[in-house]
C-alpha cells in the first residue's frame, strides 16, 4: 500500500488527506479530531485490494489539515468533505464510523455520495 497526501481548499480550510489505491473512490471519514491514518490502515488495505482509492480526510486541526475550530457546523464539515471530490473519480462511498454520519445527510452535496455508511 503507497500512501500519499493531497491537500485540498475550501473557502474556509485546508483539508490534507490520505490517499491509497486506484479504482472506485471510498471515503473513511474519522472522528473528529482523530487522525484519520493508522485507525484505518487495516480497513484502507483490505479495500486497495480490492480495487479502490481509498481517501481519508484528515480533520482540522489534524496532521496538515487547518480551518477554524470553534463554531464549526455540520455544513462546514460537509463543505470539508466536498472538497476532496476532485481526488476522486466519480460519485464516492462514504464510511463513517460515528456521530458524523450526519455530515452525508446534509443536503450540501447530494450528487457527490452514493451513499453514506455510519
Amino acid at each position: 500500500m503507497t500512501r500519499y497526501g493531497e491537500v485540498v481548499d475550501t473557502p474556509d480550510a485546508s483539508i490534507e488527506t490520505c490517499v491509497d489505491g486506484h479504482g472506485p473512490a471510498v471515503v473513511i471519514v474519522p472522528p473528529y479530531g482523530r487522525d484519520g491514518g493508522a485507525d484505518f490502515d487495516a480497513l484502507t488495505a483490505a479495500l486497495v485490494e480490492a480495487g479502490y482509492r481509498v481517501l481519508r480526510p484528515q480533520p482540522r486541526g489534524v496532521a496538515h489539515s487547518v480551518g477554524p475550530m470553534s463554531e464549526v457546523t455540520f455544513e462546514d464539515m460537509a463543505d470539508d468533505l466536498a472538497a476532496i471530490d476532485e481526488l476522486a473519480d466519480g460519485p464516492a462511498m462514504v464510511l463513517v464510523p460515528d456521530l458524523f454520519h450526519r455530515i452525508g445527510e446534509t443536503p450540501c452535496f447530494p450528487a457527490l455520495f452514493m451513499f453514506v455508511v455510519g
